[in-house]
């Protein structure tokens, strides 16, 4: 009997204004109490947007620096105990009670600068001045919690001359630490966070810089670059891994906010005054404040908060929008990534099998010299060997997660399941085959294996948890080659015979379909994706003996070229998804085994599409 969906369809919202990607993505700028005079250049932190301060800066150049200090308690600013020397260009941290400013330039605005390495701190009401920073500078940029664990960071020495220095405050002294990756200047307010994690953004060389880096507290790592290069804006983050970035030069004037979470940055709500070189600061990515700035000397100030509520869209969600009087929808996508080397494995192999995530997966079986029933598990940061399969495998179909996984054939009918502490056979399948098509993302009472040796059969079975049963055939015989997904939304692609395939094939539970080709035609790579409108393919082989290093993509329509892996390799097991993937062990460059681990981190980007009639 039909149903009602089936005949009537699905009721379409209609919406005034179009959901959002992220809760983040529904935050806005709102206008706060000016400050009690207007001020630019400053120095300002916080922790929180209720318990926040700036000092310093300048009021205007006739007037030179200042030393006075306001502090900011979540809706008006007071004006409280000034400095001790007047300074511009500095960088603060801590808290409007437990605060520290240090750095900066001496100099009356237009005369100098001259690099400052004066330090203070600051109890809520007066400032102490303390050991001077070892490297005397300005320009620059700071994070921490209070005044007794602070990080400076980056600046100018002198006009032309840039330093990548970073130095700990412990509250009593300066220690150095590991140096930034990139010196600069122009950042001021955009360091935030803690003295042990804290994220660094824009500056300026010669030109503005879109460079992001992270502090661990080890060492600093390059992250993914601002949209817009800049410098002189403000960045807001009490962990350091998430941020608010908003204004700053060159943009005219500096309204753009992005906000970074913990992968990429994206555009959210500008501010309502473009500003730079601001004054007060503080708060987080859910609620932030800014305040000052230039041009001229600003005395505004805008709070950042997100709504109790915010309609997020989900992927695939369709709307009617009634103000623009078009249909639109929601759908997915992947940002640009990387590869990165993971965690090596303890037996140097290829030819196996693999399922389950980057941080909790299972590998098992392969050769060469022989086949052999090794098993490892991962928990997201050490490799551990288990139990052993019953039968040695090479070139396995596998599936599941680290706790119910199954593997079979390789090259018999054998099919075993796991439960995360055994492998247990179970009933054979009806074709004997290795270096098949599985559905790596299926379950162990619901998976599909298909193609493969002796013979390129097309032949296909489905298993339900307890037997093996023919279904529909692939259209191409091969083997292998890679597949992703379930039993019910499935792709294959790549393999041979005669020579190097990239043919496609996508599942939907019934039929199989040919589809869009992959860009390089190859075998024996490493595979990973959760559905037919989902997939990877990173290495592989041809011509034979010519490994490669090249990863595409599928996105249910196309196959795209993205970030190669670190070197070639062949024969390799991988598992995961399209944000985060594995390949796992292999052959190398000269075809000898290796034990080596890399993962693919992908970003996902959500992008609103309007309905058209093409």
């Amino acid at each position: 009997m039909a149903t009602y969906s089936t005949l009537k369809g699905f009721t379409i919202q209609s919406l005034a204004s179009d959901p959002v990607a992220t809760s983040t993505a529904g935050g806005t700028w709102a206008s706060g109490t000016a400050m009690n005079a207007g001020h630019n250049a400053g120095m300002g932190a916080g922790v929180s947007d209720s318990a926040c301060f700036g000092c310093g800066g300048y009021s205007s150049p006739s007037t030179g620096n200042g030393t006075f200090t306001e502090v900011w308690n979540g809706s008006t600013w007071t004006e409280s105990g000034d400095m001790n020397n007047a300074r511009y260009y500095g960088a603060a941290g801590g808290t409007s009670t437990s605060g520290i400013a240090a750095a900066g330039d001496d100099t009356f605005p237009g005369a100098g600068p001259v690099a400052s390495d004066h330090t203070e701190t600051f109890n809520g009401s007066a400032w102490t001045e303390v050991t001077g920073c070892g490297t005397a500078r300005y320009a620059c940029a700071g994070a921490g919690a209070d005044n007794e664990a602070f990080m400076l960071f980056g600046g100018a020495t002198a006009p032309t001359t840039y330093t990548a220095n970073t130095e700990l405050w412990n509250g009593s002294s300066w220690t150095e630490k590991a140096d930034l990756n990139n010196a600069r200047k122009g950042n001021l307010q955009s360091g935030a966070g803690t003295s042990t994690s804290c994220l660094l953004a824009g500056g300026q060389t010669g030109g503005f810089l879109a460079y992001v880096e992270q502090w661990d507290g080890t060492c600093w790592s390059e992250e993914a670059d601002l949209n817009t290069a800049r410098g002189y804006g403000t960045n807001n983050s009490t962990n350091g891994t998430t941020s608010i970035y908003a204004g700053g030069s060159p943009t005219s004037p500096g309204v753009l906010t992005e906000y970074f979470d913990g992968s990429t940055w994206t555009e959210v709500g500008d501010l309502a005054t473009g500003r730079q070189s601001t004054y007060g600061k503080g708060g987080s990515i859910t609620a932030a404040l800014i305040s000052g700035g230039s041009p001229g000397n600003l005395s505004t100030t805008e709070v950042w908060s997100i709504p109790a509520t915010v309609s997020v869209a989900q992927e695939g969600q369709v709307w009617y929008n009634t103000a623009s009087n078009v249909m639109k929808g929601f759908t997915k996508g992947y940002a640009t990534g990387a590869w990165a080397a993971g965690t090596p494995v303890n037996t140097t192999r290829a030819e196996l099998g693999g399922f389950g995530s980057t941080t909790a997966g299972i590998i098992g079986g392969g050769g060469p010299p022989s086949d052999n029933k090794v098993v490892e598990s991962f928990n997201g940061s050490t490799w551990t060997t288990v139990n052993v399969l019953n039968s040695a495998k090479t070139y396995p179909g596998a599936g599941g997660t680290q706790t119910a996984g199954i593997m079979m054939g390789a090259p018999g009918t054998n099919t075993e399941t796991w439960d995360g502490t055994n492998w247990s056979e179970t009933a054979d399948m009806n074709q004997g085959r290795t270096q098949a098509y599985p559905s790596i993302a299926g379950t162990t009472t619901a998976m599909i294996i298909a193609s493969g040796n002796p013979g390129d059969m097309t032949h296909a079975e489905s298993w339900d948890g307890t037997s093996w049963a023919a279904t529909t055939s692939v259209n191409t015989g091969k083997h292998g080659g890679g597949a992703a997904g379930t039993q019910t939304s499935m792709i294959t692609f790549g393999g041979y015979p005669p020579t190097a395939s990239n043919a496609t094939e996508s599942w939907d539970g019934t039929a199989w379909t040919e589809t869009t080709d992959m860009g390089t035609s190859r075998y024996h790579f490493g595979n990973s994706g959760t559905s037919n409108q989902s997939a990877m393919c990173a290495g592989g082989t041809y011509p034979p003996g010519q490994r490669q290093q090249i990863c595409e993509q599928w996105d249910g329509s196309a196959w795209t070229e993205v970030a190669d892996l670190s070197g070639t390799r062949e024969a390799g097991a991988g598992n995961g998804t399209l944000e985060s993937a594995g390949l796992y062990t292999g052959l190398g460059p000269a075809g000898a085994g290796t034990n080596e681990v890399e993962i693919w981190t992908g970003p996902t980007t959500f992008t609103i599409k309007t309905f058209t009639s093409s």
